[in-house]
């Protein structure tokens, strides 16, 4: 068995925000500077410029959770007219940002879409520009599956909710101990993908529906008696109700805060 110190341990978390947070090698950054917006005034920069300690390193990760990643995000979406000078404009954007940063953009896993209005022709010499990919419909961004306005590309999201519900068992399980459930872990299944899209209605009931059954410990070949009106369930406890979100409605407030945001 191997054991290491905690010194060893700091010094590796140093060292990996140090590389990471540290410039080197770079160019035209003077080029790149000069067509964005300066957000960092001197006394931040003097902040900003001060030696890695291991007590800022620890204040760091405390503040970092458990799922985000110590790396800088490196997907981003770019939409355009479809131009030879416009492609050109946006591969010397491209180059500048990676001369000031330091980072290269890889383009294995970089890909271009065209609407239907180009041709083929037309698209691979446009392709040819950038050096990366065509594809004809993006499905995965960020690990969410892209919908086309299809009920059926969000059944996925109905047989994870179904598949956690079944795991449980429910006769083995207080009422407390449901609702603690549903609230805590299966309503949460769907967050993600509702702060990118609107999910359909009927989608919506039939996860419902699956919340309520496993409640109120119904199978789907019998009856139970529901104890409550459904308008209950989704009201505040301290309003006499069992506080469940109301997910139609939590998916509006969700993309609501995108729109503002925009404003």
């Amino acid at each position: 068995m191997t054991w290491t110190r905690e010194e060893d341990i700091q010094h590796v978390f140093v060292n990996h925000f140090s590389t990471l947070f540290t410039t080197q090698g770079t160019l035209n950054v003077e080029t790149a500077i000069k067509v964005v917006d300066c957000r960092v005034s001197a006394k931040m920069y003097i902040a900003l410029s001060l030696p890695f300690t291991v007590d800022g390193v620890t204040t760091t990760l405390s503040q970092i959770h458990l799922t985000k990643t110590l790396g800088p995000d490196d997907d981003t979406l770019i939409f355009g007219r479809v131009t030879m000078t416009k492609l050109m404009q946006v591969r010397d954007v491209l180059r500048i940002y990676e001369e000031a940063s330091g980072q290269c953009i890889n383009l294995n896993k970089s890909d271009i879409m065209f609407s239907a209005g180009i041709s083929d022709e037309r698209g691979e010499s446009l392709v040819e520009v950038l050096g990366v990919r065509r594809v004809l419909y993006h499905s995965i961004y960020l690990g969410v599956l892209i919908p086309r306005g299809c009920t059926s590309i969000f059944l996925d999201l109905v047989d994870r909710v179904t598949k956690k519900l079944r795991g449980w068992k429910s006769k083995t399980l207080s009422f407390a101990g449901k609702l603690t459930l549903i609230k805590s872990i299966v309503q949460a299944i769907p967050t993600y993908l509702m702060t990118c899209f609107k999910i359909p209605q009927t989608i919506i009931e039939q996860i419902e529906a699956y919340i309520v059954h496993f409640l109120w410990g119904q199978k789907a070949d019998e009856k139970r008696v529901h104890w409550l009106r459904k308008e209950w369930l989704y009201k505040p406890m301290f309003d006499g109700g069992l506080g469940i979100k109301d997910l139609s409605a939590f998916n509006d407030a969700l993309l609501v805060k995108h729109g503002w945001r925009l404003l």
